[in-house]
């Protein structure tokens, strides 16, 4: 793929920085919010500055290199932020320098190497070079496994990440790349692929989610089983319903009720009569709910945080969202209340931070609680 110019805006920053000796007091990291408009702060709140010296009079100044000037940001990942300006998105880097142009309806952070953009109501990736593949697909999610799923001309298939179609434009619907395989539907049953497009399991299933741990969860003859990468499933089809492993343990439901079970099969002994509904496990622990009250257990299946919130999330930076009453706040693994009760809605941490929404607005909140935003 071709590589891009340097912007107008990089060449003189260019030139800037050939006449001024410049040393930075702090990396730009956080989004932050004013009102409706955006910058970026330091994690102490601080606006970024650098130090300054002209080379002629050997004087020294502080100039602020970001100010609140974006109409929307995201975090920096990769060194590259989103922000918008002027009715359009693009890329900064850390020295405000525009390292992919203004031009998309739609930017998103970076996840890997890529991240999803948008342009005149189509999607496609650019790199953190600002190569693009082609923005030309009706839907798309992000890479896993080194694939992405993209839909074209009303089908789904898969791209590489060099924009290669190895898994070709013919499936109704497809889950993402886990384990080198990923499952695709056609003709109302589901089969698994791999990277090549190959068929490793034809079409057979009512139902199929990701590899983890060498299995799927698939639904044969109205039961969920797992299956290997040769479509058998040691303990057969007797499951209501299944979830894919995590860290080794799988959620399936029997008798109306969700249950815990090791690689073996073998339920946990500790998860008794079951749960109403149930999540999987993320950093040793799983939101369960019985009678309408969520709470968390461990991997032995013993309930370690006992809340009683009306929802609760996956932990995520050693801190899960939980709802009580109307408002959601924060708890760590030990159950203790480290954000408060106050926002509307709120997502799970990435890259220390985390989007919650606050009197009718986004911002983001540090793993702290510290809120980088001001209405």
């Amino acid at each position: 793929m071709r590589r891009t110019l340097l912007t107008q805006n990089k060449a003189i920053a260019l030139l800037v920085t050939a006449c001024l000796s410049v040393s930075f007091t702090a990396n730009a990291q956080t989004p932050y919010r004013k009102g409706d408009t955006w910058g970026f702060v330091d994690s102490d709140k601080k606006t970024i500055t650098t130090k300054v010296k002209d080379p002629r009079t050997e004087k020294k100044f502080e100039k602020k290199l970001f100010t609140l000037e974006y109409e929307g940001a995201g975090q920096f990942i990769n060194d590259l932020a989103p922000v918008k300006k002027d009715g359009s998105w693009g890329y900064i880097n850390e020295d405000k320098e525009t390292v992919i142009p203004f031009r998309y309806d739609e930017a998103h952070p970076f996840n890997g190497d890529m991240a999803i953009v948008k342009l005149n109501g189509m999607y496609g990736f650019v790199d953190d070079h600002g190569d693009e593949i082609p923005v030309k697909y009706e839907e798309v999610r992000n890479f896993a496994d080194g694939m992405a799923a993209v839909k074209f001309n009303g089908s789904w298939g898969f791209i590489d990440e060099n924009g290669n179609n190895t898994v070709v434009y013919i499936y109704q619907e497809v889950k993402d790349f886990s384990n080198g395989l990923a499952a695709v539907k056609s003709n109302g049953k589901w089969g698994f692929v791999n990277k090549s497009g190959y068929e490793q399991l034809e079409p057979m299933f009512e139902e199929a989610g990701r590899f983890e741990n060498g299995v799927a969860p698939a639904k044969k003859g109205g039961k969920w089983g797992f299956v290997d990468k040769d479509g058998e499933s040691e303990a057969g089809f007797i499951y209501e319903d299944a979830m894919c492993y995590k860290e080794n343990l799988a959620c399936v439901k029997k008798g109306g009720k969700w249950k815990f079970i090791d690689r073996d099969g073998i339920e946990l002994e500790e998860s008794g009569n079951g749960y109403d509904e149930a999540k999987s496990h993320t950093e040793g622990y799983a939101p369960i709910a019985s009678n309408g009250n969520w709470n968390y257990v461990d991997k032995t299946g013993f309930q370690a945080i006992s809340g009683n919130y009306e929802a609760a999330m996956p932990f995520s930076n050693g801190l899960a969202a939980v709802k009580k009453g109307d408002k959601w706040g924060y708890i760590n693994t030990n159950g203790t209340l480290v954000i408060p009760f106050k926002y509307e809605e709120a997502h799970s941490f990435t890259e220390d931070l985390a989007k919650v929404k606050y009197n009718g607005k986004w911002g983001y909140i540090g793993v702290k609680g510290r809120e980088y935003f001001q209405n």
